[in-house]
Order: C-alpha cells, then structure tokens, then sequence
C-alpha cells in the first residue's frame, strides 16, 4: 500500500510558520494565502466559533467566508503518558489528516480533510496540535438509529449494517484500519432517502501495506 501512502502525501503542503515556527500543513485544494494567514493565527487558545463539544477534546464549527464551513478539532493532552509518547510520535491531528486523506483516495466518505495546524517545544514536546475538516450537515449519527426504537431508520439498520460493513471490507482491503469503530463515529446523511456515511475521529487508524485477520477483527470487535 506504498502507492497510497505516496498519493496521500503528494496531496499536502507543508511548511513551518515564519512567524512562530509552528508546523502547518495543507490539503492542496485548500492551499492559498487567505486561508494560510487563517490557521497561522492559531495558538494555544482555540480560535473563537461555535463550540460543538468541550469534553477531551474542543470541537468547535466556525464560519469565515471560505467555500464551506470548517470545524477544527483540538486534541488536549491532559494524561502524562500521552505527554511523553507524543514526543515521540505523530500528533493526533496528523494522524487523522493522513487517514482522512487516505478515506478520500479509496472512496469512502469523511468530512473532507483541509489541515493540521501543530506547535512543538523542547524535546519535540508537543505544546498542542489542531485538525481542521470541512463541516458536514448530517442527521444523525448510527448511535442514534440504534438506541432509538422509533427511530424512523430503526427497522433499517439490518441493511445499513451491511452497507457499513461493505465500507469497512474496502478500508481494510487497501490496509486502513479505523481502530475506534462504534455507532457514535459513523455519521448519516439522508440523500433523497439514500442513506450516505461518513467516518469520523480518525486519529487511531493506521495505514498498513497489509493487515492480518486478527487486525481486521480487532478493528471491527
């Protein structure tokens, strides 16, 4: 799966602030001196907008005049061993950029990725790091059908399952594990009656150049 890999970085600019030296990449459909002078605002502070959750992590939508409205995430380290692992590794918000990005390749629907905005201090200490996708206008959520017996999907979800699962078998076919999949991060959008799904919190998969059953049942257990 290195082709894929390769597509998916061949899809971003990246680059350093010149103001404070923070890392910022871009989806090159987004690339353009408006929206880089936007995100290179962004600090330890979330930028102000509507806040849509404020629990582990800040989601907030916020409308700016650009071609769609943005919803930025930011990931809070609040635990002392993710403190000292993300020294180490790949931030959140870049993890689920290349995912997302990765979703976008094969056909599978996710809010379209836009950017990861990331500051880093002594030691590759990671001060805090922002992801940034376009705001998808959806129904419900499929935690919603399922928990909801009159619910005007519910006696749907046989058949919604099994279209999920179609998803599911092309991520791991192209080694795209999701790692956090539950009703509440596939998203649903009604179409005409034609039910679309959209996969959300993206920041645990992984991208594999194969996976092994035991991986693709762990993905789906």
């Amino acid at each position: 799966m290195g082709l894929l890999k390769n597509k998916i970085e061949d899809r971003i600019t990246k680059f350093k602030s010149v103001k404070d030296g923070k890392l910022i990449w871009i989806a090159k459909d987004w690339d353009n001196l408006e929206f880089r002078n936007f995100i290179d605002q962004f600090n330890t502070n979330p930028p102000n907008g509507q806040v849509i959750d404020d629990g582990r992590n800040d989601l907030i939508k916020i409308n700016k005049g650009f071609k769609s409205d943005l919803v930025v995430k930011k990931f809070n380290l609040t635990r002392t061993y993710d403190k000292l692992r993300f020294c180490l590794l790949d931030s959140k918000a870049i993890r689920s950029l290349r995912l997302a990005l990765a979703l976008e390749e094969i056909g599978i629907r996710t809010p379209k990725p836009i950017a990861v905005v990331e500051k880093r201090g002594q030691f590759n200490k990671l001060l805090y790091s922002y992801y940034i996708s376009e705001h998808v206008e959806y129904d419900y959520n499929l935690l919603d059908i399922v928990a909801d017996d009159d619910h005007p999907r519910r006696s749907q979800v046989k058949n919604l399952v099994a279209q999920i699962a179609q998803d599911v078998r092309k991520m791991h076919n192209y080694g795209i594990i999701h790692n956090d999949l539950h009703a509440g991060n596939i998203l649903v959008k009604d179409i005409d009656e034609d039910p679309k799904f959209y996969y959300i919190d993206l920041n645990r998969g992984r991208i594999k150049d194969e996976l092994s059953t035991k991986e693709k049942v762990q993905d789906l257990a």
